[in-house]
Order: C-alpha cells, then structure tokens, then sequence
C-alpha cells in the first residue's frame, strides 16, 4: 500500500484501496517526522494485523502541473503472516 499524505499528516491519495483494515497511522505531522526514514511497525486499524511501515518526506506535483506541496510517502506491507511464522 502506498499513500501520500499532506505536511500536517491527513491522507490525500491512496493505492490501491484495500478490503483489509489497513496500518494505524497517525495522522499528525508529528509522527511522520519522528518515523520519518525508518521502518516501523505499526497495528491495523482493527483487527490484529501488523503492518510494516516506512515515511519518507516528499515534495508532491499535482495532475496537470498543478502546484506542489510538501509531505510524507508512506509505504506499508501488511507482515502479519511473517510475524506469526516467527512467533513475533
């Protein structure tokens, strides 16, 4: 899953749209920074999945050569199933 997200850390585009509860990631601009380069892993929304998270600042074009913004790429990998198979 790929998101981007704005410089206060609200989500503006996602893919692709899962049929799972994705990561709970903060929507803060706090967190982004204090995570920012580094994996981390994170719980669903619901549920007890485990996701892998990694935050990476960017600076964003929009469709038709519409202004940039600042803000954060997150990408996430759902690892539950690999944590279960190493008992973490």
């Amino acid at each position: 899953m790929v998101q981007a997200r704005n410089a206060a850390g609200g989500l503006v585009a996602q893919v692709p749209t899962l049929s799972q509860p994705g990561p709970a990631i903060p929507p803060n601009a706090a967190w982004m920074s204090a995570n920012s380069g580094q994996p981390v892993t994170v719980a669903a929304k619901s549920g007890g999945d485990r996701w892998l998270v990694i935050a990476d600042p960017e600076t964003f074009t929009g469709d038709f050569g519409q202004e940039q913004f600042k803000g954060t790429l997150v990408v996430a990998l759902d690892v539950t199933n690999v944590y279960d198979t190493v008992g973490a």
